[in-house]
């Protein structure tokens, strides 16, 4: 009952106060900005309406330039963050109009990425197409522009030929993983430079260049940089890189497993694409390679052994003894000669020690 006397006797005080355009004294339980009451701290506070909305329109100007800023250097993100901040805070219907100037400048950049969205699309560049209708959406969010995005995005889904291109994407962006690893084994195997001798012109201050012709246009350009400007790749070792096959037949065994995983990965989410078509054509060169299957094989052995220790454990580690127990049992029982048989032996002899009895006649 006292606190409702309380707060009516703040609300009266509050519409005395703004009949009069003075500040309110404020109950000392509650505080009210913008007609909403919240129960605070102890202690009077008095606070001036009109310097509330200058605070809020100064906000609102902050804001708007920061919005001003980032639309100028094309930061869709933060121009849209930055809008909606300057609408919330926007008292005046001058600020009000700057916000609605500015949202229509944010469309019309919006508008200007669509269309180039349209030519990727027309161009069948579809991912980079897919990728700006999603950036155009999500940033103009409910303005005109954003919607259409919206809806261009949802119909080029459900285009046959984009699905069948952005599949493509997605499998050679994975196989460039393999890619890594198979340029990763070539360079290794490539012979250091040869270090410059004391003759060398670019160690030796003394040496002097050759005279250059003057009916070469490449005579004063290095070697390596004659063959760019020549369209021709450089290559300092000379040396083409060996097969796939041959190359990760040459490499560690960890790595000759990680690769074979991978492009059972690429044949077994986009087996349609020519990137996948090409995994299984490798694939199927390793698959013949029986020391590797082998060790592939029991590698995989080794996973689940270690994921059945692993459950035992996270069990072990929530407090759930008796589920930790059994699997700890099951654990022993069916890979005694693991590495980790000894850890699981002292995991289930903790759990049993934390284990209570249960009472007779309990089930």
């Amino acid at each position: 009952m006292r606190t409702f006397l309380t707060a009516a006797i703040g609300l009266m005080g509050l519409a005395a106060g703004l009949a009069l355009g003075q500040p309110v004294p404020y109950n000392p339980r509650t505080r009210v900005m913008n007609g909403r009451s919240s129960v605070v701290g102890y202690g009077v506070i008095e606070e001036d309406p009109q310097q509330i909305r200058q605070q809020m329109g100064d906000r609102c100007a902050h804001y708007l330039q920061l919005a001003r800023a980032a639309l100028a250097e094309g930061k869709l993100a933060a121009t849209r963050r930055n809008l909606d901040m300057a609408a919330g805070l926007a008292v005046t219907p001058a600020l009000g109009r700057q916000v609605q100037d500015l949202r229509l400048q944010f469309d019309q950049l919006g508008a200007d990425l669509l269309v180039q969205a349209e030519s990727h699309y027309a161009a069948g560049d579809y991912p980079t197409a897919l990728r700006t209708y999603q950036v155009v959406a999500v940033s103009l969010g409910q303005l005109p522009t954003g919607l259409l995005a919206r809806a261009r995005l949802e119909a080029a889904e459900r285009d046959p030929a984009v699905r069948s291109a952005v599949r493509e994407t997605k499998a050679a962006a994975l196989y460039q993983t393999i890619e890594g690893l198979l340029q990763a084994q070539w360079r290794a195997e490539q012979p250091a430079p040869a270090q410059p001798g004391p003759e060398d012109p670019l160690t030796d201050p003394l040496a002097q260049p050759a005279p250059a012709d003057a009916d070469d246009p490449l005579a004063d350009v290095e070697p390596l940089e004659a063959s760019w400007i020549a369209g021709e790749p450089p290559d300092p070792t000379q040396a083409a890189r060996p097969a796939d096959l041959e190359l990760i037949a040459r490499m560690p065994l960890d790595r000759q497993i990680r690769t074979v995983e991978l492009l059972e990965k690429v044949v077994e989410l986009y087996g349609d694409t020519s990137t996948g078509a090409r995994a299984e054509g490798l694939l199927a060169d390793l698959r013949n390679n029986g020391p590797l299957m082998q060790a592939l094989q029991d590698r995989r052995n080794e996973r689940v052994v270690q994921g059945l220790y692993e459950k035992a454990r996270l069990y072990h580690t929530n407090g759930l003894h008796e589920k930790a127990a059994e699997l700890y049992e099951q654990f022993l029982q069916e890979h005694p000669e693991s590495p980790w048989s000894d850890q699981a032996r002292q995991g289930l002899a903790e759990v049993r020690a934390k284990i209570r009895p249960k009472p007779r006649g309990a089930r």
